[in-house]
């Protein structure tokens, strides 16, 4: 009772400070998952569990007690589980200037400046979405696979989660740890990029030490990084091409129909690639700025966290001290579109 007591008095204060139905509408799908929890071990101990849940929760507590312990994630996360009938945790709404990859932000207290708006409602997220892009803006609303509260919760594992492999749920867990471990606020496309490089360098080393650089698994996963490469250098290649477009002397209408042949280009290259866990309709879809800025927001400056990373000898004490004591990204951390 203590517990929900004084969660009760943090969203009140919480609350306090909204001015936006925004705002309420997130503070209410939080509240929500906060009522739900349960603690895992007690569902482990429910005879109605489905045995191949209690597989995934405890792989999920596992990971979590090692992220915790060898690579020093903070955190009391994934100790809980929220059941949810939505099918995704949220959704999330990126906008970008129709001929410039610009995003449009938002500012909010804590986390300051995002270049998107998470929803707990698919179709609150959808009618976003129609409004920004009656304002002319490139948008792209995704489902979210997982968030993290930045350590002021104890975020729970979500039981929509529990469809995904132990594979993309070792990276899941890594993944949104890492945020509560190391926030940069206003500082997103760096946080998130710092946490993908923590989520798959680490996933790959618990792979490592759980079935054998040998194993017929871990050889899996390296191919599978390897097919995901290819495909983070073509969606580069391809915002490489949009910005060079965008940058030009062409008029809007010669912009708008070479944007339309480079992208469509670019749709058939991803299509004889096949990039990994790729569906039919996902081939299908149509693509605009907000995909590119979407997808590079996760996927910049790997090569400077690989080289922070090496200059600590790959000791995770050092590599996130060095990372702690940033107060904001350092000049030059990323590669820029054009590069």
């Amino acid at each position: 009772m203590k517990r929900l007591v004084s969660i009760r008095v943090a969203l009140v204060i919480f609350f306090q400070l909204l001015s936006s139905c925004y705002l309420a509408h997130a503070a209410n799908g939080q509240a929500s998952l906060l009522w739900n929890r349960e603690p895992i071990d007690e569902v482990l101990t429910q005879p109605q569990t489905d045995p191949k849940i209690s597989e995934k929760l405890r792989h999920v507590k596992e990971v979590s007690n090692w992220g915790h312990d060898k690579l020093g994630l903070k955190g009391e996360a994934f100790q809980t589980l929220s059941r949810i009938d939505r099918k995704a945790v949220a959704w999330n709404v990126t906008a970008s200037r129709e001929l410039a990859f610009i995003p449009k932000t938002w500012w909010f207290p804590i986390v300051g400046t995002v270049p998107y708006l998470g929803y707990f409602s698919e179709a609150k997220a959808n009618a976003a979405a129609q409004e920004l892009k009656a304002e002319g803006w490139d948008v792209v609303t995704q489902e979210v696979s997982g968030y993290s509260t930045l350590g002021w919760f104890k975020d729970p594992l979500v039981s929509t989660q529990l469809e995904y492999s132990n594979w993309y749920l070792t990276r899941l867990v890594i993944h949104e740890s890492t945020h509560n471990t190391l926030w940069l606020p206003g500082s997103v496309d760096f946080n998130e990029s710092f946490a993908s490089f923590v989520e798959i360098t680490g996933a790959l080393q618990y792979a490592r030490e759980t079935e054998g650089e040998s194993s017929e698994n871990y050889k899996r996963k390296l191919n599978y990084l390897v097919e995901s490469a290819k495909i983070r250098a073509q969606f580069r290649a391809c915002a490489k091409k949009l910005d060079a477009l965008y940058k030009s002397n062409l008029t809007d209408v010669e912009k708008r129909a070479q944007k339309s042949q480079i992208i469509q280009a670019f749709k058939r290259q991803l299509t004889e690639t096949r990039a990994p866990n790729q569906t039919a309709d996902q081939e299908q879809r149509e693509y605009n700025n907000a995909d590119f800025l979407s997808f590079l927001r996760y996927e910049s400056g790997q090569e400077y966290f690989e080289e922070q990373f090496k200059s600590c000898r790959k000791e995770w004490p050092c590599f996130f001290a060095k990372m702690q004591a940033l107060t904001e990204p350092p000049a030059n951390w990323k590669k820029q579109i054009q590069d």
